[in-house]
């Protein structure tokens, strides 16, 4: 795919990974439609640095959870084309041990790690076109815990193995017009709370001794938005945690 002048969604662009996805997008000439739910003034800031760059993004706000503003995800952004790519980003971790989770944090993490998945590829797909060649491409953005399995966080697990499965199911149901792949990064960004000991303690469990730059996760959208012979896979940049 020759991402230039193409039209991208991405959501959760106030998280760390969202933000970098859209300037790096923007930066090849895709026109970006920034998604965020609460945290405006973060994902105005990405479509004002955008902008300075001379790309082109407009900053629409949506709860993903809910059906009707998915659809106006999709319908309020004047002047750009129709969307071609869709990169799920939007996600929300929690450490909880499993007798401290309460109903409603299991209905917030499924509904917004798994549900609004599902609500926004099915938007997406409604929204092309028929084509014999590979006309759209969905970027899952997955984790190392959908196959680790981390004490603690067994909610925030089940979620991402669940958007693992979304991934490849949907890989053999949308082919071979739409293209579907996840990424499954290792740590990033510490979460809150973490002190030295326990970042270290992460970081001797992984291979490459350091954790993620945002820069290699996006190395890794760039190109499963390059090859159009890859679909229903999980791409892990991890630093080999997983092994």
């Amino acid at each position: 795919m020759d991402i230039r002048a193409k039209t991208a969604i991405i959501t959760g662009v106030s998280g760390e990974l969202g933000s970098h996805f859209a300037v790096a997008l923007a930066q090849r000439g895709v026109k970006c439609v920034c998604h965020y739910n609460s945290n405006a003034e973060k994902a105005l800031s990405v479509v004002e640095k955008i902008a300075n760059e001379g790309g082109q993004a407009v900053a629409v706000r949506a709860d993903l959870t809910k059906p009707k503003e998915v659809a106006r995800l999709f319908e309020e952004v004047d002047g750009f084309a129709r969307a071609s790519i869709l990169v799920n980003s939007a996600s929300v971790f929690q450490r909880k041990p499993l007798l401290d989770i309460e109903p409603e944090e299991i209905e917030k993490t499924l509904s917004l790690n798994v549900s609004a998945t599902f609500l926004t590829t099915q938007r997406f797909v409604a929204s092309l076109g028929r084509s014999d060649t590979v006309s759209a491409k969905v970027i899952n953005i997955a984790d190392i815990a959908a196959e680790l399995n981390w004490a603690n966080y067994s909610l925030y697990c089940a979620s991402k193995a669940a958007v693992v499965s979304m991934t490849k199911a949907l890989a053999k149901e949308l082919a071979p017009n739409v293209l579907v792949n996840a990424i499954s990064p290792g740590i990033v960004s510490w979460p809150e709370g973490f002190n030295d000991e326990l970042k270290q303690s992460q970081i001797d469990k992984i291979p490459l001794a350091r954790k993620a730059k945002a820069s290699e996760v996006v190395d890794a959208l760039l190109f499963l938005l390059k090859n159009d012979y890859v679909t229903g896979q999980v791409l892990n940049v991890d630093g080999g945690r997983s092994l």
